[in-house]
């Protein structure tokens, strides 16, 4: 006889039309709802991240671009003063040379690419001399010009096809007589450029006329782009024209009007962040899309399961199904699920071996190049095959090998650290008198200790036989030893107990430094965790107490670490007796 629903109208109902299909509807929308808010947030933390990583790669790409035009510019700036002041002692000399033929002969042959000629003009600007051309028969200097040069050197356009024609000449006083005489010096412009500096670089007076242009310019640019308002200094600017972008850097030639640039474009200095963009938007997008499609597979399991259950419930009230018939089900979900958490802690077992191997194998595989990098630059810094040439050459090998013997020193613990929790370290209980090994510790310490008169007290009753594995033992002492001397303030305190507690022997081994608070006691031993202290700077990964703790256990023993912050710390070290 079938059974009918009560909130059925005609036969038997689905589990969506019920009042709890509803709600079931409701969960389905919710838990879409929740997926693509959590999708759209995390697209939204990944999209932000991304934007400002992009934005400060791109102010640092500017920043790089603008700090190298800066530099050739003062380059060029100062390689062009050097050689304005070597063409202007080349016109003294001629000027006071007694054979004039030959002295401008020997001028010419010292710089015949650069200089056009030489002449020498009167206080009332008229020429009187030159090396090449008839000099009377040249135009005098302007009065503008002669005014200019009672005030000190200038550089400034002059023409006259009896001396030459330049835009970029140079006029200073000749000697000291008076009335005074003036140097004339037409310069070919182009080859003040050093060869090093073709490209983007130009001179240019105060006023912005260019007077040197190198190769890498698309056109001349104009006076406003390179006009000095005030005197110039060295100083940026960002410019456009011609539809092209620059950053250009200003800088003065020293000890003559004029002045030096030296420009990038800011496509040719962004190239490589362009070059980047694709991979700022698989940052973007790759997690967005990986976690939609996770949040995808997880939703249409879940509705999976719920349909299942949906199903379960409705065959239930049509009397298909008995109650004890949905608890068999049950059990059945439940041992399938007992199976799949048993294969994932074999799974989880076999990943923290995995890792264990891993560490292992890496940290050996790193550590044989660091023994090359010490013993090479100890050798260099030595002058084992004679001296390196510069003080600093010696001093940076000394900071190479001292940083490669820190490292080394680093991927040994996290070495030793992978073999004592992979369980690769052979740890056999035996029969063991702790007296010499704690007694050998400390003398270990003790001249540290002396040199920062740190005092060390050891109170030692007759101790009995435990049972310990002797490595294990000695590299718990050598661990709580050298943390104590590391934390313990100069003129402080060490002391070392022993005792025996019924059948546990207790080793206390306690220092004057700042202790442990209540929340890093509870964390103290945990791997790859230290804790804020002055002398923990610089110092290894925290993994000393981890392995000291983890070889106690292993020995059926426990290394324990009361106290209070501010009081010191004390280690207590228990381990069983034979």
């Amino acid at each position: 006889m079938a059974i009918t629903a009560p909130w059925a109208e005609t036969g038997p109902a689905s589990a969506l039309q019920r009042p709890g299909g509803r709600n079931t509807v409701r969960a389905y929308r919710n838990i879409r709802l929740t997926a693509a808010i959590l999708v759209a947030l995390m697209f939204g933390c990944f999209a932000a991240a991304t934007i400002l990583q992009m934005r400060r790669d791109y102010a640092n790409a500017l920043a790089l671009a603008a700090s190298y035009a800066d530099a050739q510019a003062q380059v060029l700036a100062s390689e062009t003063g050097r050689t304005l002041d070597r063409l202007a002692a080349l016109g003294i000399a001629y000027v006071n040379a007694v054979d004039g033929p030959s002295a401008a002969n020997v001028i010419l042959a010292a710089d015949a690419q650069r200089i056009l000629n030489i002449a020498l003009a009167d206080a009332d600007g008229n020429f009187i001399a030159a090396m090449m051309g008839r000099p009377l028969a040249a135009h005098p200097l302007s009065e503008p010009s002669l005014a200019r040069l009672q005030l000190g050197r200038s550089i400034e356009p002059y023409s006259d096809p009896a001396i030459g024609s330049s835009p970029l000449t140079l006029l200073f006083q000749a000697d000291s007589e008076f009335p005074p005489r003036f140097v004339v010096l037409p310069l070919d412009p182009n080859s003040l450029l050093p060869e090093s500096a073709l490209g983007q670089t130009a001179l240019f007076t105060p006023s912005g006329l260019t007077l040197a242009l190198g190769d890498g310019w698309e056109a001349p640019p104009p006076s406003y782009v390179l006009r000095a308002d005030a005197e110039i200094s060295t100083s940026l600017r960002t410019v456009e024209y011609e539809g092209v972008r620059r950053i250009i850097a200003l800088s003065p030639v020293p000890g003559w009007p004029l002045a030096a640039a030296a420009s990038l474009r800011t496509d040719e200095a962004l190239a490589s962040w362009y070059a980047s963009l694709p991979i700022y938007l698989f940052v973007i997008f790759g997690p967005a899309l990986a976690g939609l499609g996770i949040a995808f597979l997880m939703v249409r399991e879940f509705e999976k399961a719920d349909k299942a259950r949906s199903a379960l419930v409705a065959a239930k009230a049509f009397g298909v199904l008995r109650q004890t018939d949905i608890a068999q089900m049950d059990s059945s979900l439940s041992e399938k699920l007992a199976e799949k958490l048993a294969e994932a802690e074999r799974r989880a077992g076999e990943a923290e071996r995995a890792k264990a191997e891993f560490t292992s194998l890496i940290s050996h595989e790193l550590r044989t190049p660091l023994n090359a990098i010490v013993g090479f630059s100890e050798m260099i810094q030595s002058g084992f095959f004679g001296p390196t040439g510069h003080p600093k050459y010696s001093e940076y090998a000394g900071d190479i090998a001292s940083a490669a013997r820190d490292l080394h020193t680093k991927l040994t613990d996290i070495l030793d650290y992978a073999h004592t929790e992979g369980g690769h370290l052979d740890v056999t209980p035996q029969p063991v008198n702790v007296a010499s090994e704690i007694e050998a510790a400390i003398e270990a310490i003790r001249a540290p200790a002396l040199a920062r008169k740190i005092s060390v007290t050891c109170e030692l009753a007759e101790l009995p036989l435990v049972r310990a594995d002797i490595s294990a033992v000695k590299r718990i002492l050598t661990i709580i030893l050298s943390n104590a001397l590391r934390y313990t303030p100069d003129g402080g305190k060490i002391r070392v107990d022993a005792l025996r507690d019924e059948h546990t022997f207790v080793l206390r081994i306690g220092d004057s430094g700042q202790g442990f608070s209540p929340e890093e006691a509870a964390r103290a031993g945990e791997p790859y965790v230290r804790f804020p202290r002055p002398a923990a700077e610089g110092s290894r990964l925290g993994l000393g107490l981890a392995m000291a703790m983890h070889l106690a256990r292993r020995m059926g023993g426990a290394l324990r670490l009361p106290g209070a912050a501010g009081e010191g710390t004390w280690a207590e070290l228990r381990l069983p007796i034979e």
